[in-house]
Order: C-alpha cells, then structure tokens, then sequence
C-alpha cells in the first residue's frame, strides 16, 4: 500500500504512470534567488524556501481554519508552530525516501530519473494517452506553469515531488523483490501486534454521489448508534454493510488485515490508532478524514487463514511493505531529530507568504 504525503503529492502522483516517450522537451524553469534559500536543514538536506511555501499554502487553511488574520495576532506565535508541525513531517518523510533509495543503491538523480520526469512533464503539457486514459494536457507551457501555480507549486517543487514519486515506485518494487523473508517472519508479523484484522464503515468523499458530507456524517452517526445497540456480531456487520458507501459488503463482512505502518499516516493516524488499540468486537467513534468518515470494528485474527496459499502471499506482501515503512518511518523520526533552522527561516512572517 503505497502512502501519501499531501493533497500536492496525490495530483502529482496521478499523472505517475509509466507515461509513454515524448520527443518535445521542455526545459525547467530556473528558481529566483530567494525560492532558492534554505529554510531549515534536515541532517545532510538543505530544504528550499520553494518546497515550503507549497506545503504551508497547501495546509494553510487546515492550520488557521481560513482566518489569515491569526498570522498577525497575538496567537501568531502559536499558529507558526502549529505550521511547523504539520508540515515538516511530511517534508522529513520525502528526504527520509531519498535517504533510503541511497542505501537501496537507487541514483535518485539518474538519467533514467530524470528522463521520466521529462516525459511526465511534457505529457502534462501536450497530453496524450497514458495505459489507455486520456490526458488533456494544456495549451502551453505557460498554462501549464500557471496551474501549477493554482497548486501553489513552481516548476522545480513539481518536478521534486515527480522525482519523489518514481523513487518510491522504484524503491518498493525493489524492496519487495530483495526481500529475503522467511515463513517464520511472515507468521510472527501475523501474530504480533503489527498486524491488525479490522472491518470498518467507510462513507467516502469520492464515491458518494448523492450525498453531501454533512449528509455522509449524520449517516454514520445512525450507523454508530445501531452499533451500540447491535445484540451480535451478524448485526454489527449488517449495519456496516447498509451504511457504508466505499467499500464492497465481502471486504466488509470478511474484514481485511493491515500493518502498523501500512497506511497513511498523515490522513489516517485516528484509523491506525483504533485498528491497533481496540480489542476484537470493540469498535471506535466517528472518524472523520480526508477520505471520508469511517467507524473501524476490530475483528479476531483467524488462526487458520495463513493455510490458504492466497491469504498466505497476501501476508507476506504485508509484512514487507510494513517493514519497509517501518524503516522509512524510523529514517524520518532521525531526521526530525536533527533539524536546524536558518536566520531566513527564522525571519520569515508567515503571513505574507504567498505565490
């Protein structure tokens, strides 16, 4: 399961697949002096002033609730920090990726790199056809610019999170095909408490068509309450079923097993927190995310479900991504721990941060 870091990565992943040659190519756009500066340091990694002011802009309204005037108040102090906080996880987390393709042996900067962030950009610009879906490009590259800019991103930040994106495909597909994991490995993780067997109600944002998310909460707040009530476990899987929209009735009657580190942690910490704290037939309070509202009911691990030679590779596969995120996780908490922040940084007034 491949995470996400920021709305920002999910448009510019959307366009990562595999796209075909392109003969155009348009060359990248140089970045003004101060884009350029460094805000802070993570241990090695010089961090520009550009790569920031797309990730502040981009949570700004999750941070100040849209009011712009908390930037200059009393509380501005505050609300910097609470800044900080958001966003230089997700930051660690990109350059702990980059670390650890060094260590898997992947150049990040290779030519082949850098020729699928070409191809990537000139299919943004001129369209085509990628795996048989249509991509409408733009006019011009201007155009293309000025989107990009409606992203709060310049040409180099897009062009970093492309090069982020293809490390990690490369990245996960060489961990899964290194891996030297054995049966026992795969049968400890399943029995440990990395590996969760969950059901949820999933009312997502995505795929409700009828249904406004005021609309999608108040359903799911019936649905907890008839949980509440239920008088078995059949009962609690009927009201998951009739009240969910985002997630088949089988995956919801069969429940699914996850990793500890398999999902996303920036959108779904409140999910991983519940999957990995309730006891089995217990189930959580509303949760409410960027991908919809969710009610997770932790399920008992079936102690032959690793017989089948299906459940066991679909395991196996979890507890290798779950421990190449574990590393990633535990890189990017070493960076976090060796941060420096620059005089520019420190200068900056957040509220007039804008592009």
């Amino acid at each position: 399961m491949i995470k996400r870091i920021s709305a920002v990565l999910l448009l510019v992943s959307m366009l990562l697949l595999s796209a075909s040659c392109k003969s155009k190519v348009y060359k990248p756009v140089e970045s003004t002096e101060e884009e350029s500066k460094t805000v802070f340091k993570l241990g090695e990694h010089e961090v520009p002033y550009e790569l920031f002011r797309t990730f502040f802009l981009t949570n700004k309204e999750q941070i100040d609730g849209g009011n712009s005037s908390v930037w200059l108040g009393n509380d501005a102090p505050e609300y910097r920090q609470k800044a900080i906080d958001i966003i230089l996880p997700q930051i660690c987390e990109i350059y702990a990726m980059f670390s650890l393709c060094n260590s898997y042996g992947i150049d990040i900067y290779s030519e082949e790199i850098e020729k699928e962030i070409s191809d990537m950009v000139t299919l943004s610009v001129d369209g085509g056809s990628i795996d048989g879906n249509i991509v409408a490009g733009h006019k011009s590259y201007d155009d293309y610019l000025a989107y990009l800019k409606s992203l709060y991103m310049n040409d180099s930040v897009s062009r970093f999170l492309m090069r982020y994106s293809i490390c990690e495909e490369k990245i996960t597909e060489k961990n899964a095909s290194d891996s030297k994991h054995t049966s026992e490995d795969v049968y400890k993780f399943f029995e440990s408490d990395e590996c969760a067997h969950i059901s949820w109600l999933h009312r997502s944002y995505y795929y409700s068509d009828y249904f406004t998310p005021d609309a999608d909460y108040e359903l799911a707040e019936k649905a907890h309450s008839a949980m509440k009530n239920a008088e078995s476990y059949d009962d609690i899987i009927k009201v998951l079923v009739q009240y969910s929209s985002g997630t088949d009735a089988s995956t919801i009657a069969n429940g699914f097993y996850i990793g500890k580190y398999t999902l996303d942690s920036k959108y779904m910490q409140e999910i991983i927190d519940a999957a990995f704290t309730l006891k089995a037939g217990e189930h959580s309070d509303i949760i409410e995310n960027y991908y919809g509202v969710y009610i997770v009911y932790a399920m008992e691990k079936d102690s032959d479900y690793l017989k089948d030679d299906s459940n066991y590779e679909r395991i196996a596969e979890l507890y290798v991504s779950n421990e190449f995120y574990k590393s990633l996780e535990e890189c990017k908490n070493a960076l976090l721990k060796n941060v420096s922040y620059t005089d520019f940084f420190n200068s900056l007034n957040f509220a007039e941060i804008e592009y």
